[in-house]
């Protein structure tokens, strides 16, 4: 054997090893070790104010790993490494599907590509990349929130150790363990994106006939202090349209999703549901109330 036929053996060795390292987080655990032994790089924009946030809510909620912040431009260079894991602001796709959905993505390291798929993240948390989050510093509001989330979901997908063929299956045991939550909303009173109205929503009118308990229809910045100030009586709701439509209730004393619902896409058109529309609404009415 020459010199040539063994670099190109080794040379497609470490391509296929580097590239199956991406693991999907369908397969359980096995990504997800290599993670928890990493250090986690978040990646900063070139956003001042969201980057002041970003840091403070790393700080705050990050307790799975050690961490580290880089900006973009060094992101390239430390990608490589399998010894790292990496958070950064991406869109996201499913294979056979042009639509993209912006999440703030948890990545094992070991390629020189930034993820591409949903099936190349460990962890996501999706963003309303088509309404009111379109630029990054509209997430600033919650941004401390989402990085708490996204160490939870990565601590509930590692130690549960889900294997699942599909996303879907995925998603309905995630579900379960979110909306075990639920019961707090019997007594906290639930704050609404005015904006939300007759365009993300049904009616205010029609909301508060189907829904059952204290809800309020509010600005942003009224969203913003309850976060802040870690109100124990309040949650908020998120109707984050992407390449699919994910509705969640946060809690806004921890940052826990308390309430989740994955809208399932037309099997036809592959298109969803675009508003919360009274099924949604009698649905979350239903698990709250059945919750303990």
């Amino acid at each position: 054997m020459n010199l040539k036929t063994i670099f190109v053996i080794i040379i497609s060795f470490l391509f296929l090893n580097l590239n199956a390292q991406f693991s999907p987080k369908i397969k359980g655990r096995a990504g997800f070790s290599r993670f928890m032994k990493s250090k986690t790089y978040f990646v900063l924009s070139d956003n001042k104010t969201l980057n002041e946030e970003y840091i403070k809510g790393v700080e705050e909620n990050w307790t799975i790993t050690d961490y580290h912040f880089i900006y973009e431009d060094s992101l390239q260079y430390y990608s490589i490494d399998p010894k790292k894991s990496f958070v950064y602001f991406e869109f996201l796709k499913r294979k056979g599907n042009d639509k993209r959905m912006k999440a703030l993505t948890l990545v094992n390291g070991g390629t020189f590509e930034r993820a591409k798929y949903i099936t190349n993240s460990l962890a996501y948390i999706s963003i309303d990349s088509d309404g009111y989050e379109a630029n990054d510093i509209d997430i600033s509001f919650r941004i401390n929130n989402m990085i708490f989330q996204l160490n939870d979901a990565a601590k509930l997908l590692y130690d549960n150790n889900f294997v699942e063929k599909n996303e879907g299956n995925l998603y309905k045991k995630l579900a379960q363990i979110y909306n075990s939550r639920c019961s707090v909303l019997q007594e906290k009173t639930l704050l609404v994106d005015k904006r939300y109205l007759n365009q993300k929503i049904v009616s205010e009118s029609e909301f508060l006939k189907l829904y059952k308990y204290n809800v309020e229809f509010v600005d942003k910045t009224t969203i913003e202090k309850a976060i802040k100030d870690k109100d124990e009586t309040k949650a908020y709701l998120i109707s984050a349209l992407n390449l699919f439509k994910i509705n969640t209730v946060t809690d806004c004393s921890t940052g826990e999703i308390v309430y989740i619902e994955f809208e399932e896409e037309d099997k036809i058109t592959k298109d969803f549901e675009r508003i919360m529309g009274r099924d949604d609404i009698l649905q979350l009415v239903e698990i709250v109330g059945s919750s303990k």
